[in-house]
């Protein structure tokens, strides 16, 4: 047996490279075996295998090798990460932030902590700096990529000497007088430093408060929320220690209005955000916040586990999402990770809950109940090596050898790609997506992808080469229990447009069963009213081991039709 290497490159973290080589076979040759290596024992992915008698004129392009994630959900929202000190000097880690993200946040640096200058300090000037934070600004200014400012008032990571006379931990508490004017310069020195030292960078929101509400049920019932008073120690708030109250939240944002540029997003951030007691809490001074004009936004810190049901469980979590958005403020995710708490939940568990916390970010936009949208969906963590939580919880996209997950290829699949925007120039939520070239809004052709069709009741689709209309593959449904259990495809309302006539096509075929069967494609929808509609929209005899043509070349989308899906049934 004779090894010739045809060909070698060295490619980079997720990013996808070509490897192409021409070669001659000598001619006494037979039973040829062409092999992928590394010279790493990380896992890797390929695919596009082609072998052919010339060359290719295909060619990967350097623009489609950058896209990602940002690109990807670049219609409904932006999708952001964070960076610390440390990873923004890792060149691996970097790489896939310009792929997947366009929006950074800083891990610590912009924290209180991080932020405030002792030494600096008056009661009519407090000292700032942004020193700790300039490499991961910079970063973005010279990407072009927008951040979110994190945090300005918080109960944790501020100095206690902050809340003490003289600027001394070990004083006397100020009076609630001196904190608003302490307060007040810390807010006003932060956003003049940014506007003076990175006039070009994009802040677009900004975490004024972060995590006032208390987790005790017996604060949110009669303390209006408000955290325990105290130095910090387990979750006490200097803040009320000096305020008595959450008044110090509402002082923050009438500040934080009136200093920071007209383009930032003035947000309250917190976590355990779905259990019920503190998010009505979180909701009702939220509500008064937004009415008063202070407040255009809630973020959902989201450090939720994998278990699909339970206390942080996608139901819970969608109910949170939806009151908080029923004020008509926006709505941020900016601290999602999905620990599998060490092992107790599968890769596959975790890609399911992160499929589902995008997914209703996305199905309320499409389909809005108030003015409020999802602008943001954020990562807290760019790989399992660097989360918060312990590396063995893995909650992130991208493993410890920064390579990606199955979340991570779950989400990228939520899309067809044909309906990816520009992660550069996100929010184009109400740009109409046109046909191509071709005059084909998308055609799912199955080579080796379900192109986001999906079973139905308790069927299953996968791609099969048992049979196939054109190529080599089709998609087959199988486990099916009722004539209904077919496979359908989510339209998306950007380029199938309520009231007007568009055609649609689909061949099938059945192997089992009767000599003929029935066929319908229908469109599954919700009317004005709430109720869920079942139109036909073509029909057709098929033959047992015949494929069948189901067409309707003029089919009006019904005018009040809302989260339409096409799909195929007997």
């Amino acid at each position: 047996e004779t090894e010739t290497e045809l060909t070698a490159k060295q490619t980079r973290a997720g990013k996808w490279t070509e490897l192409s080589a021409s070669y001659r076979a000598p001619e006494n040759s037979g039973e040829f075996r062409m092999t992928i290596t590394t010279d790493s024992t990380n896992d890797f992915v390929f695919d596009d295998v082609t072998v052919t008698g010339k060359s290719d004129s295909s060619e990967v392009s350097a623009a489609a090798e950058e896209k990602g994630l940002k690109d990807e959900f670049a219609d409904y929202f932006r999708v952001g990460n964070i960076l610390n000190g440390s990873t923004v000097k890792n060149s691996t880690i970097t790489a896939s932030v310009l792929k997947d993200y366009n929006s950074i946040e800083c891990e610590n640096e912009t924290k209180p902590d991080a932020t405030l200058v002792q030494s600096q300090c008056s009661e009519t000037n407090i000292g700032v700096s942004l020193n700790n934070a300039a490499s991961i600004m910079d970063f973005c200014v010279n990407n072009n990529i927008a951040m979110r400012g994190h945090t300005l008032v918080w109960h944790s990571q501020t100095p206690l000497w902050f809340f003490k006379e003289n600027f001394n931990a070990s004083g006397n508490w100020v009076s609630s007088a001196v904190m608003d004017q302490r307060m007040e310069s810390y807010i006003k020195n932060m956003f003049a430093a940014i506007k003076t030292q990175y006039p070009d960078l994009n802040l677009y929101a900004y975490d004024v408060a972060n995590e006032c509400i208390s987790d005790d049920s017996n604060r949110t019932a009669n303390n209006g929320g408000t955290r325990e008073p105290g130095e910090n120690i387990s979750g006490q708030s200097p803040w009320v220690q000096v305020y008595g109250s959450n008044a110090f939240v509402e002082k923050a944002f009438t500040y934080a209005r009136k200093y920071a540029p007209e383009s930032c997003a003035l947000y309250y951030n917190d976590y355990n955000e779905y259990w019920d007691h503190k998010r009505d809490a979180i909701y009702s001074m939220c509500k008064s916040l937004y009415e008063k004009g202070l407040l255009d936004g809630i973020g959902m810190q989201s450090h939720i586990n994998a278990d699909y049901d339970g206390f942080s469980g996608v139901s819970a979590y969608t109910t949170a999402m939806k009151k908080f958005l029923s004020i008509g403020c926006d709505l941020q995710i900016t601290e999602l990770d999905i620990t599998m708490e060490n092992g107790k939940y599968t890769l596959q568990q975790q890609a399911d809950k992160y499929k589902a916390i995008f997914q209703a970010a996305m199905d309320w936009n499409k389909n809005p109940s108030s003015d409020g949208r999802v602008t943001a969906v954020c990562i807290w963590g760019p790989n399992d090596a660097n989360t918060w939580i312990k590396t063995e919880n893995t909650p992130l996209l991208y493993d410890t050898n920064h390579q990606p997950k199955l979340a991570y290829t779950t989400l990228t699949s939520m899309i067809p790609q044909s309906e990816w925007g520009d992660g550069n120039n996100p929010g184009g939520n109400d740009k109409p997506i046109e046909p191509n070239e071709y005059g084909w809004y998308f055609q799912s052709t199955f080579e080796g992808d379900t192109d986001s069709w999906e079973g139905r009741g308790s069927a299953d689709v996968l791609t099969s080469g048992r049979t196939a209309y054109v190529g080599s593959e089709a998609l087959l449904v199988q486990n099916r229990t009722a004539a209904w259990n077919g496979a359908g495809r989510t339209l998306n309302p950007k380029a199938f447009v309520p009231g007007k006539e568009y055609s649609f096509s689909v061949n099938v075929e059945y192997f089992d069963g009767d000599a003929t069967d029935q066929f319908f494609l229908k469109l599954a929808y919700t009317d004005a009213n709430g109720e869920a509609q079942y139109a036909t929209v073509a029909e057709g005899t098929a033959v047992k081991g015949e494929w069948v043509q189901l067409a309707n070349k003029n089919y009006q989308i019904p005018e009040d039709a809302t989260n339409m899906v096409l799909y195929v049934e007997t």
